[in-house]
């Protein structure tokens, strides 16, 4: 954290879990299926029926879920160095993109794959010393070789939005090989099953569509009996509505500055925030863990953490002051996965996506101060922007955020008022901090 910390000043660390530093309530109305005696007495920490449909996903489409994607290399490429015949530096090998013919709402992002010729320099044996000793570009020669690279683009209904371009998948590649391509991986972001629409660009500029088929070359079938699995699994969760709040919990630090404007920061519900000076106000620095997208169904979906910190006593925050240095021990003390609890206490599974749910309202509460109040209101806006341009979440499928009392409320409503079409993913985790002065022995 950019902490200001001119000389003469001194700082405070604090780590509290009582209500009086924030609730958050959860209002849902959706497919939720009380746990039995025996699940509780088990201490289960995710719903089954998650394992269930990856199991039925694994069994029926193998290759979808290990979402490897094979890319051939044609064996009409030239060679790198010889432009004597083909001169081309990029060639499109083919892009995949959802079905819109199942999804009619259209395409959520598309993925390009090809070829790109690229140069590199190298030192030639024999120009090692000279180079060395110079290191004058003329002592280098320059290849060229093939790197398989792609472009990622996310649509939404006014523009395009590119993730990113050229990443290089695998480098020097040589022809008639092939290389595998995980549509699926975290750092794409595109949480994608299928069907799918895959584009094959020919040299002769021809291209050819395969529409509900996820891989471009062995031609395996799309997952579309998977939805109908789904439907059969949430078919035995009936639709109710719990309420359910607890503590956010908080971890701040203030600096005591004498010759700087007084600030705090804190960590809450996994984002970072700003207050100054008491009563100048509080800004977000680091959204907290709820994210918004849209399906290709053209529904919300969101997806939250909702993350407790905890000090070593509910009851009392645990405090370090002073000039000295802290070290800080956090600890994961619980994970739960498509479990909640109502207020009171009673425990509920939540269906498996997507569209589990009708509504979902979420009431930020207990912040003591005008200037948080106007903080939780623009983090709202924010992660409604952020989904906007990202995936084309419209901000319609729900009130606009809005302050009531000391409360803060966020709902999302799908578009339909009479069956589930909000997709919620829920985890439930529980953070514990301990402070402790460097040097301090504990008992």
């Amino acid at each position: 954290m950019p902490l200001a910390n001119p000389i003469g000043s001194d700082g405070e660390m604090t780590v509290s879990s009582n209500l009086a530093d924030g609730t958050i309530q959860l209002d849902i109305s959706g497919l939720l299926k009380p746990l039995t005696a025996e699940e509780i007495k088990s201490g289960v920490r995710i719903n089954p029926d998650i394992y269930r449909i990856q199991n039925y996903y694994e069994y029926s489409s193998p290759d979808i879920v290990s979402n490897l994607i094979p890319v051939n290399i044609p064996n009409d490429l030239p060679f790198p160095n010889d432009f004597s015949i083909n001169s081309e530096m990029e060639r499109e090998l083919f892009s995949i993109e959802p079905n819109t013919s199942v999804s009619p709402f259209g395409s959520d992002w598309e993925a390009i794959v090809h070829l790109v010729r690229v140069p590199f320099f190298f030192v030639p044996t024999g120009n090692e010393t000279d180079f060395n000793t110079s290191k004058s570009p003329y002592y280098l020669k320059t290849d060229y070789r093939f790197d398989l690279v792609m472009n990622l683009v996310k649509n939404n209904e006014t523009l395009l939005y590119p993730v990113f371009q050229n990443y290089t998948i695998a480098s020097a590649v040589n022809r008639g090989e092939k290389y595998w391509i995980n549509l699926q991986d975290p750092a794409y972001g595109l949480d994608f099953y299928g069907p799918a629409i895959i584009k094959i660009n020919f040299p002769d500029g021809s291209t050819e569509i395969n529409r509900g088929v996820l891989e471009p070359y062995s031609g395996i079938s799309s997952s579309q009996n998977l939805s109908t699995f789904i439907k059969h699994v949430q078919s035995s969760y009936p639709n109710d509505f719990i309420t359910s709040t607890n503590s956010m919990g908080k971890f701040s630090y203030t600096g005591k500055n004498y010759y700087w404007v007084p600030q705090e920061y804190f960590y809450q519900m996994g984002g970072v925030f700003l207050t100054q000076n008491l009563t100048e106000g509080s800004v977000v620095k680091t959204l907290p863990l709820i994210s918004l997208s849209r399906s290709t169904n053209n529904t919300p979906s969101i997806s939250i953490v909702n993350l407790h910190v905890n000090s070593q006593s509910p009851d009392f925050p645990s405090t370090v002051a002073g000039s000295t240095p802290v070290q800080i021990v956090s600890k994961i003390t619980k994970i739960k996965k498509g479990i909640i609890s109502d207020i009171p206490g009673n425990q509920y599974f939540i269906a498996p996506g997507p569209e589990n749910a009708q509504s979902l309202q979420i009431t930020i509460g207990s912040l003591g101060s005008a200037e948080a109040l106007q903080m939780w209101e623009n983090t709202f806006n924010s992660i409604i922007y952020e989904a906007n341009i990202s995936s084309g979440y419209n901000p319609d499928w729900g009130p606009k955020p809005y302050k009531s009392g000391d409360n803060v409320i966020f709902r999302i409503d799908g578009p339909s008022s009479t069956f589930p079409d909000v997709t919620v993913d829920y985890t439930e985790a529980n953070v514990s901090v301990v402070l402790q002065p460097v040097g301090w022995q504990g008992s």
